[in-house]
C-alpha cells in the first residue's frame, strides 16, 4: 500500500493484490498502470496508519 500512496512503480506481487482490491471495489483502475481508493475514507485511513508506522 506504500508503493500506492507514494505512486511508486507495483511489483507483480503487489499487481496481484490490487487485482484482489479492484474485484473488492476498494481500489479502481486509474488508467494506465494506477489504481485509487474509492473511497477517500479509505485512502485516509490508511495513509494514517502508514505515517504512523513510520
Amino acid at each position: 500500500m506504500r508503493n500506492l500512496i507514494k505512486k511508486a512503480n507495483p511489483t507483480s506481487q503487489e499487481r496481484k493484490v490490487w487485482r484482489k482490491l479492484i474485484q473488492k471495489e476498494i481500489l479502481e483502475h486509474d488508467g494506465e498502470d494506477r489504481v485509487r481508493f474509492q473511497v477517500p475514507l479509505i485512502e485516509r485511513s490508511i495513509i494514517q496508519k502508514i505515517e504512523e508506522e513510520l
